[in-house]
């Protein structure tokens, strides 16, 4: 992985961390930005500050331009909808954009001392829904970001809010291991994406070569996301291997989604058991 790679993964690594913290906004409270679009589900004026979006349970989306730095950052109203949600949310945003202030100006200092032009660092962060059922709402989202080099870079996350709860989890945290829960769908992971590798490539993948992009990731290296056919229970699980994980950048990234089997459940935890349900 290189250097601006590592700032990427920090980037958002730092954005995520921390969440029973309030912001304190520093370089973003203080930073002069010309605001692209600052939008509820409603819609708000160009050039206006966003509303506190926690209380009010809407959408937020906003994307902010300097010469320093572009800034975009969303999620959608049944996010909004749930307080908790929102303040985690709102405080991933502040802090995204305030890693990325900073980074963005050692960046331009380096580039100025070295005699080189500056192009302006960005983020980019958008929240989906993945599945809404009545005891949790699954989000997954796309980043996106440049610090430097030939090209951006791209990464996924996921969460899963429990109302019950009132609290975040990561879907990994729903099965007893994740080795577990590969030995449940591994091989049916690895056979559809060497389907999806031969159709990219043209030619059948040999997952015995030494390429170490035709080898099948582990599902400690995957986003994994848990959705829903039926809207009541998780009946799907989606795994998303990030671009350089199953194959080159140009290749992007590879989404499978696979049925819930009676074997994925006996991953599951016994506390969790409850919201999960067999696939079709």
């Amino acid at each position: 992985m290189t250097c601006r790679a590592l700032l990427f993964a920090s980037l958002i690594a730092l954005s995520a961390c921390g969440d029973d913290q309030s912001s304190s906004g520093g370089a973003a409270g203080q930073a002069s930005a010309t605001t692209l679009a600052s939008a509820t589900a409603e819609g708000s004026a160009e050039g206006k500050a966003p509303a506190d979006l926690t209380e009010t349970g809407r959408a937020r989306a906003i994307a902010e331009k300097t010469e320093l730095y572009l800034f975009q950052y969303s999620y959608p109203q049944p996010a909004g909808e749930i307080a908790g949600l929102a303040a985690l949310l709102d405080r991933r945003l502040e802090k995204a954009k305030a890693n990325l202030i900073r980074s963005a100006t050692a960046g331009k200092d380096a580039a100025e001392e070295s005699g080189f032009p500056y192009n302006p660092y960005s983020f980019s962060q958008e929240w989906r829904v993945v599945a809404d059922i009545p005891q949790y709402l699954s989000l997954s989202s796309e980043v996106t970001g440049y610090t430097g080099g030939a090209h951006g870079s791209y990464a996924t996350q996921a969460l899963v809010w429990d109302r019950g709860q009132n609290r975040p989890l990561k879907p990994r945290e729903f099965f007893t291991s994740l080795s577990t829960l590969e030995n449940a769908l591994g091989e049916r992971y690895c056979e559809e994406l060497d389907r999806q590798r031969a159709r990219k490539r043209g030619e059948p993948v040999d997952r015995e070569s030494a390429d170490a992009f035709d080898t099948c990731p582990s599902f400690s290296d995957l986003t994994i996301m848990l959705g829903s056919a039926s809207g009541e229970a998780f009946d799907r699980i989606g795994f998303i291997a990030d671009p350089y994980l199953a194959g080159p950048w140009a290749e992007g990234k590879y989404e499978i989604t696979l049925p819930v089997t009676v074997q994925a459940i006996d991953a599951v935890k016994p506390e969790f058991t409850e919201a999960f349900a067999i696939g079709k």
